[in-house]
């Protein structure tokens, strides 16, 4: 689904989270990494989650459905806005619902610390969390947003790709940026996955 984003979006291009109304959680995730050697991230999110009423028929989509993309960036206001898509490029319908895993990245091999914050309000809008279904070809898509604004306290470090893990699989794929972001101090913030607009 394509967003508007404020007017002050458009003025600088780069390459390229359902009102709350659960209960607020925090948990501490291990997150895989790729890389030569078997590695982990540990990440503490904080999201408002409600609880899902109904399950879709079919499986979940996992890496063996999947192909990410990254679709692109937008940056205003000290923010840079980096959305991705997962198409189903496989042959049986799947569905999924929640927050994908990730983690940036400086090569293939190399991760760059990220501390993604789970959301469904960030600074571009808010996302529903609700259960998609993709039929072949068709896609989901989600956002990160990072800060842009330099802070002498945090280290920043230049990614030109993330890693994405599908809500209910462990096997991580990479989508390469179209341009390099810097990530500072590994803040960020992830909206759940969404239906993308037909084209997308």
């Amino acid at each position: 689904m394509k967003r508007a984003y404020p007017a002050v979006l458009g003025g600088v291009a780069m390459a390229v989270a359902v009102a709350a109304c659960g209960t607020s959680s925090r948990t501490s995730v291990d997150v895989p990494t790729a890389g030569p050697a078997t590695k982990t991230a540990t990440v503490t999110r904080t999201v408002s989650t409600p609880t899902q009423t109904t399950t879709p028929a079919g499986s979940a989509c996992t890496a063996s459905d999947l192909t990410p993309a990254s679709l692109g960036s937008n940056g205003a206001m000290g923010h840079v806005v980096v959305t991705f898509s997962l198409r189903n490029t496989g042959e049986r319908t799947c569905h999924s619902y929640g927050f994908p895993g990730v983690q940036f990245m400086a090569g293939k091999d190399q991760p760059v610390p990220t501390h993604a914050t789970r959301t469904v309000h960030d600074f571009a809008g808010d996302t529903p969390l609700k259960a998609i279904t993709l039929a072949p070809g068709q896609s989901a898509e989600f956002r990160v947003v990072l800060s842009d604004v330099a802070n002498r306290r945090l280290r920043c470090v230049t990614a030109d790709a993330l890693q994405i893990i599908a809500p209910d699989d462990t096997v991580p794929m990479l989508a390469t940026l179209q341009n390099p972001v810097s990530v500072c101090g590994g803040q960020a913030t992830v909206s759940p996955l969404e239906p993308s607009s037909p084209g997308v």
